[in-house]
């Protein structure tokens, strides 16, 4: 790509920057691939091994519900960040290959609306990753810090900051038990926040594209309907093409979100439900597993609602445009833009289902009643 194929900002810097943790990096051939490539084996299998740690602790037979409860809703929650992250690293060449055809697009978005109009996505991928890592700062000192008061002032001299199953057993070692608990998590968790900045960078980008494409079509009129229409019909096509590409790519990924999402809700609330009241702690972990597993699904959700919602406006616009001033050969040829607009544009997979905020809804209702069936059982 050449640089005057290039928008003078790059979108997806903020991308580059978390994929480059996990080793995904753009191939250029070198001893900096062959490291990478090592240092992405290494964290796989990372990721693979905080799994099976928190599998291992999926025993109800020893008779600790609640540690094979938290373990098992803990393996359900890394599962779908660790198989995006296996999904992101074989793909890689495919992911980075997308960036660069919508960079191809957001430049000549820059060339027709200014440099203003990147520089707005821009910046909302940079909040969503600041945000992101502010959360993740925020999120993960607490349960360690009451691990270090149960442990110091408590007298709990085999404290944790969960009560999951930990690599080697519980000591009476509270930096042992910190550090291991802080081996198993810390890929997963980095997988959510890398996961969500990339999908976030794909429905700011690809949502962007429509709108300024819309705004194209409610332009086009009798005077500049020979640059403007080919120009609109363009960018509709490719971004169509790109949202086509991410759903190929993954799809697949937040097919087993949502598969996951309902069961790991649901367990969430039993546990708060259940172990709630035994004392504070107990109460505020769970209620903070509860409110922190329930936003995981909507953020994909809410992505795909953005791309749906302008591809909604989109269609709208090519409607209310007057298009019905045109001559007739230019009105035939705002009939396959039309046709494109109605079958809509969203992420999905396989042309299954739709992820939006619907689906997120359905997600919130499912997990509700799975966990009024657990009660039931529970209670029974």
């Amino acid at each position: 790509m050449s640089s005057m194929e290039r928008p003078s900002i790059d979108m997806f810097q903020p991308a580059y920057s978390v994929l480059k943790i996990f080793g995904i990096v753009r191939p250029t051939g070198g001893l900096r691939d062959s490291a990478m490539e090592w240092w992405n084996r290494f964290v796989l299998a990372m990721n693979v091994m905080s799994l099976v740690v928190l599998v291992s602790g999926v025993d109800f037979r020893t008779g600790n519900v609640e540690l094979a409860l938290e373990s098992l809703t803990f393996a359900l929650v890394c599962s779908p960040c660790i198989y995006m992250t296996f999904v992101c690293s074989l793909w890689k060449k495919e992911i980075f290959e997308l960036f660069d055809s919508i960079i191809v697009l957001l430049a000549e978005i820059e060339d027709a609306f200014g440099l203003e109009a990147v520089k707005q996505m821009q910046r909302e991928c940079a909040n969503v990753m600041w945000a992101h890592l502010a959360l993740l700062s925020i999120s993960i000192p607490p349960p360690f810090a009451i691990a270090y008061y149960n442990y110091y002032i408590g007298g709990v001299k085999d404290a944790a900051p969960y009560n999951i199953y930990t690599l080697f057993g519980r000591k009476e070692n509270i930096h042992t038990n910190c550090f291991w608990q802080f081996c198993t998590f810390i890929g997963p968790v980095a997988g959510v926040v890398a996961n969500r900045i990339v999908m976030a960078s794909l429905a700011i980008a690809s949502s962007g594209i429509i709108e300024k494409t819309r705004l194209r079509f409610e332009m086009i009129s009798d005077g500049n309907k020979t640059y403007l229409l080919p120009q609109a019909v363009k960018w509709h096509s490719g971004v169509i093409r790109f949202v086509k590409e991410s759903n190929s790519i993954l799809g697949s990924s937040f097919t087993v979100e949502f598969l996951f999402s309902n069961t790991y809700i649901c367990n969430a609330c039993f546990m708060l439900s259940k172990f709630g009241s035994q004392d504070d702690t107990v109460f505020y972990k769970s209620l903070a597993m509860v409110i922190g597993f329930s936003s995981l699904p909507i953020y994909f959700c809410m992505s795909g609602h953005k791309i749906a919602s302008e591809s909604d406006k989109l269609y709208t616009s090519i409607y209310q445009n007057y298009w019905y001033r045109l001559h007739p050969t230019d009105r035939k040829d705002m009939i396959l833009p039309m046709m494109m607009a109605k079958a809509g544009i969203s992420w999905n997979y396989k042309k299954i289902g739709q992820f939006d905020m619907r689906t997120y809804l359905f997600i919130v209702k499912q997990s509700y009643s799975f966990y009024a069936l657990l009660r039931l059982v529970d209670s029974g």
